[in-house]
């Protein structure tokens, strides 16, 4: 029987790079953080969407498991590919990594914590998902599992494996990757796709006003930052060399919010991506800076009273045909 590959991640890395990467296999079908909203009702985390998300998604852990091993039986033609975070995991039995290949991708602490102290002002430990995976790499060892791949630097995809100090006297399961291999091109790079995104972009850029006030300078920065990521007020604040407090007094002055002005970016760049059939959903949700496609989907209807799907049909029958 197939196994299916589970990814555990720690927040600020390149989980979800990685997981695009695995899509590009042919063999592959990647799941996109299906413990969320588990977490989210356990956890009572106050994350933007909250209520969308938790009423899209199934919110019993144990379930959701169960179901991705079920799908990987059902269908051995393509392996699973799931990125987790692993502080989704909480109080769910951390044996059932027993049925997964695991893949633990932790970054050093020292370049994690600014990085995620930008997103969540007031982290702490649970926040870094440290102890949980910890825990399941020691469960991981205990198990057995010496599962290290090395890999010469002029290899196909580059890796190099450097050594990690083991756990309970075993060899960490780890993937490690040299930063020079965040320049490598990929694979499946799309050129043709990349000029599209870029003129969007551009023509967004040109169809606002000038930059003169303090809110056409953050919807420039917001257009720029949104791939992949929430840029939060606190974080857009740093961003724009400012203090919260002082970005909250000049959008009050100019009649918006931080939420208003991201709310409108988004809304802008989903209109034009749905405008074009090169982008699935999960991707224009991935460039938008939502967490899932469910919440892109949520924040869509809201704006157009339309689903993503019915909107992209309408536009599509629209388009004068040659």
């Amino acid at each position: 029987m197939t196994t299916p590959i589970c990814l555990w991640s720690g927040p600020r890395n390149i989980s979800t790079a990685l997981m695009y990467s695995f899509a590009q296999r042919d063999d592959i079908r990647v799941v996109d953080e299906p413990l969320y909203g588990y977490y989210l009702r356990t956890s009572g985390a106050d994350h933007p969407g909250r209520e969308e998300v938790m009423s899209a998604m199934n919110c019993d852990g144990a379930a959701v498991m169960r179901e991705l091993f079920e799908m990987q039986a059902r269908d051995g033609s393509k392996r699973l590919f799931v990125k987790h975070m692993a502080h989704h995991i909480l109080d769910l039995d951390i044996s059932i990594l027993h049925a997964s290949c695991n893949i633990f991708l932790i970054r050093n602490p020292r370049e994690m914590l600014p990085s995620l102290t930008l997103q969540v002002p007031h982290a702490g430990l649970p926040d870094t998902a440290r102890r949980q995976t910890l825990e399941q790499r020691v469960i991981e060892v205990q198990t057995g599992g010496r599962r290290r791949h090395r890999a010469g630097a002029g290899s196909e995809y580059g890796l190099i494996a450097v050594p990690v100090a083991g756990l309970v006297g075993a060899a960490d399961n780890c993937l490690v990757f040299p930063s020079l291999g965040l320049s490598l091109p990929l694979p499946g790079a799309d050129s043709h796709l990349h000029a599209i995104l870029q003129s969007h972009a551009e023509r967004l850029l040109e169809e606002m006003p000038s930059a003169d006030r303090f809110s056409d300078r953050m919807r420039e920065m917001l257009v720029s930052e949104l791939r992949g990521g929430n840029p939060n007020l606190d974080y857009v604040a740093h961003k724009m060399g400012a203090s919260p407090s002082t970005v909250r007094r000049r959008l009050a002055e100019e009649g918006t919010t931080h939420r208003e002005l991201l709310d409108d970016v988004r809304r802008r760049l989903a209109l034009r991506y749905l405008g074009q059939n090169e982008l699935i959903l999960s991707e224009i949700a991935f460039l938008l800076g939502f967490s899932h496609e469910n919440a892109f989907r949520k924040a869509f209807r809201r704006w157009t009273n339309k689903s993503p799907a019915e909107f992209r049909q309408r536009a599509s029958s629209a388009k004068p045909t040659l």
